[in-house]
C-alpha cells in the first residue's frame, strides 16, 4: 500500500471488517467492542473543518497531512496494532508532557558526543513530542516535530518499555497504520508453527497471491522482486513468506539475517533446512543441549533425524545428497572440488541448476549447498547470486552470463 495514495475511507472500512470477522466468535466481549463488531467500525465519526481548527488552535501548529486526512475519515481509532488500544483524535491529541521522565534517560543516551547526528538529533524528544496514544500496553506513540520530511509529514515514534530497544521510526502517521494493519494481521494470522487458517478475507488472498507471484518470480531467476513481494506479505503473517525469503537471504540475494529454525512441516526440512541449522550450530562451537530441533519433547517425530545430522556435521561426514538429475550434479562436483577443482566444480553445478526441482511450496533454491563442507567453499558470495538468477524448478527464464 503507498503512503502518498492511501485512501483512508476505504483502507479503514477493510480494516474494521477483517478486525470484526476475527472477533466473531469472541466470548463476552466488551460493550464497546461488541459495538464496533455490530457496527463493523474500529473508528469514530469523522472530524469536522471545526474540530480540527480547534486542535491546531490548541497546538499552536498546523496538523501533519496524513494525520488530518486520517481524523477527516475517523476522529480518533481503536485497536491500531496489538499494543494502542485507543489512538487519539482531536480531543485527546496533546503535547507529551513526559510524566515518567523518560527524556532524561535516552537525552543522556543520544546526547553522546560519538553519536550520529541522527542520533543526536532525538535529543529533547520527550520534551516536544505530539501524544497520540490515549490507552495501550505500555507503549507510547509519538509525533516528532523536529522530524520533519520533505511532505510536511512528521515522524512517528513509538515505544514500549518491555520491548528493550530503541524507539521505532515510521516516516509518516500513514506509514505507521499501515504498519499496525500488518501488525494486526500478522498477529491474527498466529506464528508459523501454529497458522490460523480461518483468518481469510481481501487482505490475506492478496498477500497469499503475492506469494505464489513471488515464488515463480524467484524460480525465474527474478529474486529481487521476489524478495519485495515477500517481505510485505511477511509483515502480514501470510505462509511461506519469510521462508522463501529466507533462502533469498541465506544466498546473499537481499540484506538481512533471517535464520529461521526449520519446522517439520516445511517440504526441504531434512534435505536443506535442517542441516543448514545444524551446519550454522556446529560452526557457532555452541552446545547442542537447547537445540530445539533435536529436542524429542518439542518435536517427537523428527528430533532422532535431527541429532543424527548434527552428529554427522560435527563429525564432518554428512553430505548434500539431493536426488534426480541435480543430485548426480553435486555428487560430480564434489569429487571435482574435493580434488581443489573448484571452478570445474562450479561449472558443473552452474549447467545442473536448471534441473534442480523444487520439493513444495516453501523451497526454491537449493540452500542445502550451504551446509555441505566441500561445496559451500565452492559457492563464493558471486556464485551464489548466479546461482539465484539462474532459472530453475521447470520455470522458463534466460540464465544469466557465467562471471
Amino acid at each position: 500500500m503507498d503512503t502518498d495514495t492511501i485512501d483512508w475511507q476505504h483502507f479503514l472500512t477493510r480494516w474494521s471488517a477483517e478486525w470484526a470477522d476475527a472477533r466473531r466468535d469472541e466470548v463476552d466481549p466488551s460493550p464497546e467492542d461488541e459495538e464496533a463488531c455490530r457496527e463493523r467500525w474500529l473508528g469514530y465519526a469523522p472530524a469536522d473543518g471545526a474540530d480540527i481548527a480547534a486542535l491546531e488552535e490548541r497546538l499552536g501548529c498546523e496538523l501533519l497531512p496524513s494525520y488530518c486526512e486520517f481524523l477527516q475519515v475517523s476522529n480518533g481509532w481503536r485497536y491500531a496494532g496489538g499494543f494502542v488500544w485507543e489512538l487519539a483524535g482531536t480531543e485527546d491529541a496533546h503535547w507529551h508532557e513526559d510524566a515518567h521522565h523518560l527524556g532524561e534517560t535516552f537525552d543522556a543516551i543520544w546526547g553522546e558526543e560519538d553519536n550520529s547526528p541522527q542520533v543526536r538529533a532525538q535529543v529533547g524528544l520527550w520534551a516536544r513530542a505530539l501524544q497520540l496514544h490515549v490507552e495501550s500496553d505500555a507503549t507510547y506513540l509519538l509525533l516528532d516535530p523536529a522530524d520533519v520530511g520533505p511532505d510536511g509529514e512528521w515522524a512517528v515514534r513509538e515505544w514500549a518499555g518491555w520491548h528493550a530497544a530503541e524507539p521505532r521510526r515510521y516516516p509518516s502517521f500513514a506509514a505507521y497504520m499501515i504498519a499496525m494493519h500488518r501488525q494486526f494481521h500478522q498477529m491474527e494470522a498466529g506464528d508459523r508453527g501454529q497458522r490460523n487458517t480461518d483468518f481469510v478475507n481481501e487482505t490475506t488472498r492478496e498477500q497469499d497471491a503475492a506469494v505464489g507471484r513471488a515464488r515463480t518470480l524467484a524460480l525465474r531467476g527474478d529474486y529481487e522482486e521476489a524478495a519485495c513481494l515477500l517481505t510485505e506479505a511477511g509483515e502480514y503473517g501470510r505462509p511461506h513468506a519469510v521462508e522463501l525469503l529466507d533462502q533469498i537471504v541465506r544466498l546473499g540475494g537481499v540484506p538481512g539475517f533471517h535464520r529461521l529454525q526449520p519446522l517439520p512441516g516445511e517440504s526441504a526440512f531434512r534435505s536443506d533446512l535442517l542441516p543448514l541449522a545444524a551446519a550454522e550450530l556446529a560452526d557457532s562451537g555452541r552446545g547442542a543441549d537447547g537445540w530445539r530441533p533435536a529436542n524429542p519433547e518439542v518435536f517427537p517425530g523428527t528430533a532422532p533425524a535431527a541429532a543424527d545430522i548434527l552428529r554427522r556435521m560435527n563429525e564432518g561426514t554428512w553430505r548434500y545428497a539431493p536426488g534426480g538429475a541435480w543430485g548426480e550434479a553435486v555428487d560430480e562436483a564434489r569429487e571435482k572440488a574435493c580434488r581443489g577443482e573448484t571452478d570445474t566444480a562450479w561449472r558443473i553445478l552452474r549447467a545442473a541448476i536448471p534441473r534442480w526441482e523444487s520439493l513444495g511450496p516453501d523451497h526454491i533454491a537449493p540452500v542445502g549447498l550451504l551446509a555441505d563442507p566441500v561445496l559451500a567453499v565452492v559457492l563464493t558470495p558471486e556464485r551464489r547470486l548466479e546461482l539465484l538468477a539462474t532459472p530453475r524448478g521447470g520455470e522458463p527464464g534466460r540464465a544469466p552470463a557465467p562471471n
